[in-house]
Order: structure tokens, then sequence, then C-alpha cells
């Protein structure tokens, strides 16, 4: 998995990712998608502004063994 900055790059609409609140770093890392003008938290159902997220990584897809 790759993290990326904010600053730098542009997050991929409505697709789940792990996200790095600024105000939150003890509190590890939150699962949210982006809906083009702010992150939509997927745990505690609220909207956070793209402010308060400093990066964001994509999920590599696991095979699953069968």
């Amino acid at each position: 998995m790759k993290w990326y900055s904010m600053k730098d790059n542009v997050p991929p609409f409505g697709t789940p990712c792990l996200v790095n609140d600024s105000s939150n770093y003890d509190l590890g890392f939150n699962v949210a998608e982006w809906t083009g003008k702010a992150w939509w938290y997927i745990e505690d159902s609220s909207s956070y502004t793209c402010e308060d997220v400093t990066h964001f990584c994509i999920p590599d897809p696991i095979p699953i063994e069968e």
C-alpha cells in the first residue's frame, strides 16, 4: 500500500480508502470515501472536509484463498 498526500494528489471518487486525520494522529486511521468535495467517514456516518485529511491510502486487493 502506498500513502498519498492530499496536497499533491486527488483521491479516487467513491472508493473506500484509509485516511489519516490531522487532528487524529494518535487514534489511528479511519475508513472514508471521497465525495468530490469532502471525505465521508464510513465508521461513524459523519462528513469531514478535505482540510482535515492529510494523507490517504488505496488498499491493495488481496486474493481470497480457497
